[in-house]
């Protein structure tokens, strides 16, 4: 089988706890849609400090629909005030 290796990042200076509540949301998002059956996830450390996560899935997944999930979620939190972002930045995101 095949396996595909994806990085979910984050603003700089999202909380660990926002980043974590995006993640879940993103990926029960994506079980909703029957994006995603089984994954496995780690959380790491980037340089600047903020959280991100590298996932292996063993399916092919459409980025560009997967990212506008997690854009959305962002945009929420940006709207909510959990994270400081621009929302041009936001509509970026992939």
């Amino acid at each position: 089988k095949m396996l595909y290796f994806w990085t979910i990042t984050f603003p700089e200076n999202t909380t660990d706890d926002t980043a974590y509540i995006l993640l879940n949301k993103w990926l029960t998002r994506l079980r909703q849609e029957k994006m995603l059956r089984e994954y496995l996830w780690i959380a790491e450390r980037q340089q600047n400090k903020t959280i991100h996560f590298h996932m292996v899935i063993n399916q092919k997944m459409n980025v560009q629909r997967a990212n506008r999930f997690m854009r959305a979620s962002i945009m929420h939190s940006i709207n909510k005030g959990e994270i400081v972002y621009s929302r041009i930045a936001a509509i970026k995101y992939n």
